[in-house]
């Protein structure tokens, strides 16, 4: 991990506890660094284990996510200038893009080769439940059908989260790497 990519972290962490009105003391900034160095180590691990393992990312699937991305500007020329505003080009856009979806890919993998469907099977009854407890707060909630797949995607994160997978995902990789840190 280059000091470069650890301070451009940190400066986006800081700038979003700012904006956020926390203000960013010595012992914050020290609390936002050292989370900023696990993250970016654990986003390490995940990326040698996942090339490791021989997942790859299509040049599909970084069209359809950038593509994903920039429809939520008005043409493609403003997501562009919100991404330099970013620090990010067209370019270390995609290139970052492909990361994180390899990252994704890998979990996805781990969680097909090591956990039992059944236990993050999501049901329709937990689906409306969910869909229920969100008409009560947001207004103009869209119809049920058009969010269904998105329901069912946070509930399952939820299982996955609540069952500690990805910690121990992460715990494993750990375990099994050298850590030199040098900061």
């Amino acid at each position: 991990i280059s000091k470069q990519d650890f301070d451009a972290r940190v400066a986006s962490a800081q700038a979003e506890y700012e904006n956020y009105g926390v203000e960013v003391t010595e012992e914050t900034l020290a609390s936002i660094k050292e989370e900023v160095l696990e993250q970016l180590i654990d986003e390490l691990l995940l990326t040698q284990a996942a090339k490791q393992a021989g997942v790859v990312v299509t040049t599909a699937e970084i069209d359809a996510y950038y593509a994903e991305m920039a429809a939520g500007y008005a043409d493609e020329a403003a997501f562009l200038a919100a991404a330099k505003e970013n620090g990010f080009t067209q370019a270390s856009l995609r290139e970052a893009i492909a990361d994180v979806l390899l990252i994704l890919n890998y979990q996805e993998q781990y969680i097909e080769d090591n956990v039992d469907p059944a236990t993050i099977a999501v049901t329709e009854t937990e689906m409306r439940a969910l869909y229920a407890s969100y008409a009560e707060t947001i207004e103009d909630l869209p119809p049920y059908a058009e969010g269904a797949e998105l329901l069912a995607q946070e509930l399952r994160d939820q299982k996955i989260t609540a069952l500690g997978i990805m910690n121990t995902l992460i715990e494993g990789l750990r375990a099994a790497a050298t850590i030199e840190r040098t900061l």
